[in-house]
């Protein structure tokens, strides 16, 4: 079977995929004939998805088979999406008034809860563009876009928005919120984004995450598992 997908304004067709992926991709395929990036599942290095899971994990006794196909080639993806200005991020994304604001932290900090606190606080005056990992485009503007990769409970949705505030978070007892400098986000920016294995690559994501610190202002939130960190976290990157 084949696909054909629209992420963050590109046409991606992906070749000998499986049922599990087809269902995984439902909601971003596109009739467009413009095909920009072809990728084939078959040729992607799967086994090398299932090293990395039991480096990280110990096991991969507990796995899902095929997440392992579906991450290999979401790492395509994003290895070829550097060449189009855009960069895969590990972070939890939502909007609200049109904005979007991302949340990045380790695995396990609480990225996904703390954007729940916004859901109960503010209602339907927010929704999730991503939970786990958008992907980040560079044009006039910087944008957040929905990918059907967003984590155990799939929170995304196949719409983007204005990018204007980037927490970077870690747990607290007090709930507080500091704007840091460009030279300060730098370093965590790149971390949390894929990490191309070509020179070419790197060095345009670096390029990439440059321009982000001159246009999207990089914070830093102490939170605890309350509404008043998400109200916190709201006002802080609204009035700062």
């Amino acid at each position: 079977m084949e696909c054909t997908i629209r992420l963050a304004e590109t046409v991606i067709q992906i070749t000998n995929t499986s049922e599990y992926m087809e269902h995984l991709l439902r909601n971003y395929k596109t009739g467009s004939d413009e095909i920009q990036v072809t990728i084939d599942e078959s040729q992607l290095d799967i086994e090398a998805e299932r090293e990395y899971y039991r480096q990280r994990n110990g096991t991969d006794r507990n796995a899902n088979e095929e997440s392992f196909a579906s991450l290999a080639i979401y790492r395509e993806i994003a290895e070829q999406m550097i060449a189009r200005n855009t960069l895969l991020f590990h972070g939890s994304v939502i909007c609200k008034d049109g904005n979007a604001y991302m949340f990045c932290a380790d695995s396990g900090t609480g990225k996904s809860t703390h954007t729940r606190m916004w859901r109960e606080v503010y209602g339907d005056q927010v929704f999730m563009i991503n939970d786990d990992k958008p992907l980040i485009r560079f044009d006039e503007d910087i944008r957040a876009y929905g990918t059907p990769w967003s984590g155990k409970h799939h929170l995304d949705t196949n719409t983007n928005a204005p990018l204007k505030g980037i927490c970077l978070l870690s747990r607290d007892v007090v709930n507080h919120i500091e704007k840091i400098t460009e030279g300060e986000a730098l370093p965590h920016l790149l971390r949390y984004c894929y990490r191309s294995k070509s020179p070419i690559g790197i060095t345009k994501t670096l390029e990439l995450l440059y321009a982000m610190t001159k246009k999207v202002p990089v914070y830093t939130l102490g939170c605890n598992i309350s509404h008043e960190a998400a109200v916190i976290a709201c006002e802080g990157m609204q009035n700062i």
